[in-house]
């Protein structure tokens, strides 16, 4: 028979083993999702109590979700209902988390520097805010140069004598604008970019504006060298358009988001096109005096900047893009004079709405071509 000293001190260490494992389980589950010195949201092993209060201390659950205060779990929390985000696993979840933690602090920074009146642009959350970067980069869709094609119709720019160039204009007051498109994510930028162009221009020659369709080019200019949804130039739209005869109305040829196969038809054509120009690279003034005299002109920028993707209003200007790295595509469609913030360019933007001002972003002028705002310029000529 066991003797009860035996029993004793089984029993004592059995009950020492269950508390060993549940203080190692309760400390395994212990982490905080801090912001690092390089502005990167990370976990780190809890070295202190976790406050309830703390911004940015959070631990995990035991399902493996990062645990949050009230307040950051209840915008989490709204942010999905808004956005409609349903992730399919605890990973994805936590990385899109870690995103939106990061840009909400980023937002919050950047907007106190705009009221100290530092910064010349607000940004806000919205539905980027959860995306890494190459999340993100569908949403864009310009290649970094032009292609070279042997077919290709470009016309030197040659500016009109004596013409009245106006201090400013916005050439959606005259009904040269269609409406504001989403792209969703398709890399198609370059055909909303280019079918804004033309869009305007037949406006120009005809007085009628008609939407023109973005997925005739997305799913026909290919055999050009555009990517469909995976990027492309709108100086190659315009040459699929003039050797096509002509480009599809966005009623006979809807949008759809994807690519499709060719479905084009030339009894639906909208436009024809008889070449295109292009601008000289980098000449600021030159843009101004085409898009006072042409109207509504394909651009592109360096767009890959957490400020660009979270812009809400004001005049942006980010000394960190470049203006030779290229990848975004968009339609200046007039330019101003900010009393505060100083001379800016109005582009009309391919992601709905909800983003910048109602679709549209001033982005800053005359300030040694930022962003590459003049780098790639370009519009069609129609007949």
């Amino acid at each position: 028979m066991v003797s009860k000293i035996a029993i004793i001190l089984i029993l004592g260490f059995l009950l020492a083993e269950a508390r060993f494992r549940s203080e190692k389980e309760q400390d395994d589950r212990k982490w905080e999702l801090e912001i690092n010195e390089d502005g990167n949201p990370e976990f780190k092993k809890e070295a202190i109590k976790i406050h309830r209060n703390s911004r940015h201390k959070h631990s995990k659950t035991r399902r493996g979700l990062i645990r949050l205060n009230q307040k950051d779990n209840e915008e989490w929390e709204a942010f999905k209902h808004l956005h409609n985000r349903k992730f399919h696993s605890i990973d994805t979840e936590n990385k899109r988390l870690m995103n939106f933690l990061k840009a909400k602090e980023f937002v919050q920074k950047h907007n106190e520097a705009y009221e100290l009146g530092d910064i010349s642009f607000k940004v806000e959350i919205n539905s980027f805010s959860d995306l890494s970067h190459d999340e993100f980069e569908p949403f864009t869709g310009y290649k970094q140069s032009p292609q070279l094609n042997s077919k290709n119709s470009v016309f030197s720019w040659n500016p009109p004598v004596n013409a009245t160039i106006y201090g400013s204009i916005d050439w959606s007051h005259y009904g040269y604008v269609t409406p504001v498109k989403y792209q969703g994510r398709c890399g198609s930028c370059y055909a909303f970019s280019a079918v804004g162009a033309l869009e305007g221009q037949y406006k120009r020659l005809t007085g009628k504006l008609i939407s023109l369709s973005e997925q005739n080019i997305v799913d026909c200019s290919r055999t050009y060298g555009n990517g469909g949804c995976k990027s492309g130039w709108f100086t190659t739209a315009f040459q699929y358009i003039k050797d096509n005869g002509g480009i599809d109305t966005a009623e006979t040829y809807p949008y759809m988001g994807k690519e499709q196969q060719c479905i084009s038809r030339q009894r639906n054509s909208g436009v024809k096109v008889t070449g295109y120009v292009n601008l000289p690279y980098g000449n600021e003034e030159q843009l101004k005096i085409a898009v006072a005299t042409q109207g509504p002109i394909s651009i592109a920028i360096h767009a890959c900047e957490l400020t660009f993707r979270g812009y809400k209003t004001g005049v942006y200007y980010e000394k960190g893009c470049s203006s030779n790295m290229i990848d975004h595509a968009m339609v200046a469609v007039g330019y101003g004079t900010d009393p505060k913030h100083g001379d800016y360019w109005l582009l009309k933007n391919s992601w709905g709405t909800s983003w910048g001002e109602q679709g549209y972003i001033r982005m800053t002028r005359n300030r040694n071509n930022n962003c590459g705002i003049a780098s790639y310029a370009s519009f069609p000529l129609i007949h």
